[in-house]
């Protein structure tokens, strides 16, 4: 009886060893990927998984919505993401915001 207590100690020490070391990991690869990222990726799926991962692993690890959205690893990988999507062109003169909330609009009624 005693040594399952202390095998299921140890087994519960090693588990938050653990969780250390992969929140430990999990931070510091977020501004390893961010700088990786910026190197030029070009695949969106893969650039909205990392920011998608890291968001969440600082949310797990306790960080509020605001220390998340001006990380500045966070912010370098949307900033890849929006400049694969051209999201700058939606922000200028010229009307493709208008013209994207437009053809939404229409997919959207089509749908229905």
């Amino acid at each position: 009886m005693n040594t399952q207590n202390e095998q299921r100690l140890r087994a519960e020490q090693q588990a938050a060893i653990e969780f250390f070391k992969k929140s430990e990991a999990a931070r510091m690869s977020r501004h390893h990927d961010a700088m990786a990222i910026q190197q030029g990726a070009c695949n969106p799926v893969a650039v909205t998984k990392r920011l998608h991962d890291h968001v969440q692993a600082m949310f797990q690890s306790g960080a509020d919505w605001q220390s998340i959205r001006s990380d500045a690893a966070l912010r370098l990988i949307a900033h890849q993401l929006a400049y694969l999507f051209s999201t700058s062109s939606l922000d200028g003169a010229g009307g493709d915001y208008d013209r994207c909330i437009d053809e939404c609009r229409a997919a959207e009624g089509a749908s229905k």
